[in-house]
């Protein structure tokens, strides 16, 4: 089974990391792609007991940076009128 490649970064700025356990920690980074596309990366990321290296979960998430603001805004605004459609 292949594994899909993402986008080449060109840069990893971090931003917010605060540990979860002694081997895990949470970390929030702007990445900024090759393309010129910019990302917040929300993530968890592991130490296992042979490697003390730092590496990145398989699961977490991607923002573009132009739906962080519209997207916080929702969160602040509980009381917005989207319709839920079920």
């Amino acid at each position: 089974m292949q594994t899909k490649k993402g986008p080449e970064i060109k840069e990893r700025k971090l931003l917010f990391r605060a540990a979860k356990t002694e081997r895990t920690e949470l970390q929030v980074a702007h990445i900024t792609c090759a393309d010129g596309s910019t990302f917040i990366d929300i993530r968890n990321w592991y130490t296992t007991r042979t490697d003390p290296t730092l590496k990145p979960s398989k699961t977490g998430i991607w923002i573009p940076t132009a739906l962080i603001e519209p997207i916080l805004n929702t969160l602040s605004n509980p009381n917005n009128n989207i319709k839920e459609e079920v």
